[in-house]
């Protein structure tokens, strides 16, 4: 039996199947045992080192041995060639690095904006970085649906930013602390009431619009309802006629089941 099993069984199960050796041992000397057996041996190692070796040139196809990449770097730099001529650029990106005037497309230059749009505080400033007037921007917007939703997302988003800010202003105070002649008195507390009141009349015309809401889809369902063919027996009744106008008025019908003898 080997010591990481006797070492288990004495753990977690009997040690009645244990041999003595080990049932005699301290815990403590039999769990060093159990370390210095997991240990691997030097000639273990070395095995690993050469197994890892070997597998190195199918993991990486263009792997080289260091003792050869040393010898071609001698070779490469005792016969180096003279150094060639740039190639010509293949991809658009290259091409239109190597001429500028490319980049100042009406695309490019919308593209530009938008992302100095996204970081200015004004359209002027955006269209300054761009490197183009405001005129042009709105000329742009006219022309293009896309180009202007784009604007209209970004100017919202800063909207949905700046409440965001407001609120949490709200919720702060400002304190100043009294002294008198070198002694703390008191503290003053002050918050900004404008912000109260702006977010006090935001909460009021949001319920209002809510309420318009409410009744304007009110309204339509009453329209498309009258709007509906119906019948004169569909005809809404007054209270006092729900059990006076009883359907009693029916026409003689054929009997369902002959007479009785």
């Amino acid at each position: 039996m080997k010591p990481q099993e006797a070492l288990y069984i004495l753990e977690n199960l009997s040690g009645i199947y244990v041999p003595q050796i080990y049932r005699d041992m301290p815990r403590d000397q039999l769990a060093a045992l159990v370390t210095e057996c997991e240990r691997p041996s030097p000639t273990e190692i070395s095995e690993k080192a050469l197994e890892r070796w070997a597998r190195q040139p199918f993991r990486m196809p263009g792997w080289v041995e260091p003792e050869e990449r040393k010898k071609e770097e001698a070779v490469v730099e005792e016969a180096a060639p003279a150094p060639a001529e740039a190639p010509e650029p293949e991809t658009l990106v290259a091409r239109a690095l190597t001429r500028p005037a490319r980049l100042s497309t009406p695309a490019r230059r919308r593209a530009a904006f938008l992302h100095h749009y996204r970081r200015c505080s004004s359209v002027t400033e955006a269209a300054a970085r761009t490197g183009v007037d405001r005129r042009t921007v709105n000329r742009w917007r006219e022309k293009d649906a896309r180009f202007d939703a784009k604007c209209r997302e970004i100017l919202a988003q800063r909207r949905r930013m700046a409440e965001e800010d407001v609120v949490l202003a709200a919720g702060q105070v400002e304190v100043r602390q009294i002294f008198y002649r070198g002694r703390r008195l008191g503290q003053n507390t002050r918050r900004d009431r404008a912000l109260d009141l702006y977010l006090l009349k935001r909460a009021d015309a949001e319920a209002e619009r809510s309420r318009d809401f409410e009744s304007r889809v009110a309204a339509e369902v009453a329209r498309r309802l009258s709007a509906m063919p119906r019948s004169p027996g569909h005809d809404p009744m007054r209270d006092e006629d729900e059990f006076t106008r009883l359907p009693n008025d029916f026409g003689r019908v054929g009997l369902d089941m002959a007479p009785m003898r």
